[in-house]
C-alpha cells in the first residue's frame, strides 16, 4: 500500500498549457496530449473530478486570481515563478471508501496550507484518465508580507527534497497507515524546469 507525492515548479509562460492539461481542455489546433499517458477516450466528466477550486473550476483563473487578491505590487515577469504543481497519489484508489479520500484531500491541503501558507492552496482535482487514479494540487507561492516568491517557500535542493518526502510520509500517508517509497530526488536542475 504505497502513496507517492512530488513537487515541482510552474513558470507564468506555462500557465495556460499547464491548466489545459489540468482541467483536460485542449486548446485550438491541438491534436494530442504532451503528456502520453492521458487516455484521451475517457469522456472528461469521468477523467477529472475538481475538489477545490473558487474560481469556476479554471486553474488559470485560480493562480492569477490569488496574485491578484495578495496584492502582489510588481509586475509578475514571463519566467517568474507563479505556481507550484503537487502529484498525490493513495494507493488501491478504488477499493478505499469515500470517508478515507476525503481524508486524504484534507490531509494533502492541511500539509500544503502548512508549508506554503494558508490560501494558497488554489486547485486541488482527482485525475482518473491514468493508469493510476492522484491527486493534483496547484499552491500559488505567495509570502506571509504578500510577495510572490517560490525561491523563499520552496528551493528545491536534494535535501530539502528528502525532507519533503518525510514530512509529507508523516503528515499525509502515515496517519493513513500508507507507505511511502522514499527516493532520492530529482537534481535541482531538474526540478526547476516546467
Amino acid at each position: 500500500m504505497f502513496s507517492s507525492a512530488s513537487i515541482k515548479k510552474g513558470k507564468k509562460t506555462s500557465i495556460g498549457s499547464y491548466a489545459q492539461e489540468q482541467e483536460r481542455v485542449m486548446g485550438e489546433g491541438q491534436e494530442e496530449w504532451k503528456n502520453k499517458k492521458i487516455d484521451d477516450k475517457m469522456p472528461r466528466p469521468h477523467a477529472v473530478i475538481v475538489v477545490e477550486n473558487n474560481y469556476g473550476g479554471s486553474v488559470k483563473e485560480a493562480i492569477l486570481g490569488r496574485i491578484d487578491e495578495a496584492g502582489v505590487k510588481r509586475k509578475v515577469r514571463d519566467n517568474a515563478v507563479t505556481h507550484l504543481t503537487v502529484y498525490a497519489n493513495m494507493p488501491d484508489y478504488t477499493t478505499r471508501s469515500e470517508d478515507e479520500r476525503e481524508q486524504f484531500v484534507h490531509l494533502l491541503k492541511k500539509f500544503l496550507e502548512k508549508k506554503y501558507g494558508e490560501g494558497n492552496v488554489v486547485d486541488m482535482r482527482w485525475h482518473f484518465d491514468e493508469s493510476t487514479p492522484h491527486l493534483h494540487a496547484t499552491v500559488v507561492p505567495i509570502t506571509q508580507d504578500g510577495r510572490l516568491c517560490a525561491k523563499e517557500l520552496f528551493a528545491p535542493t536534494k535535501k530539502s527534497m528528502e525532507k519533503w518526502q518525510r514530512q509529507y510520509y508523516a503528515q499525509v500517508a502515515g496517519p493513513l497507515h500508507y507507505s511511502c517509497l522514499l527516493y532520492t530526488s530529482p537534481s535541482p536542475r531538474d526540478m526547476r524546469r516546467s
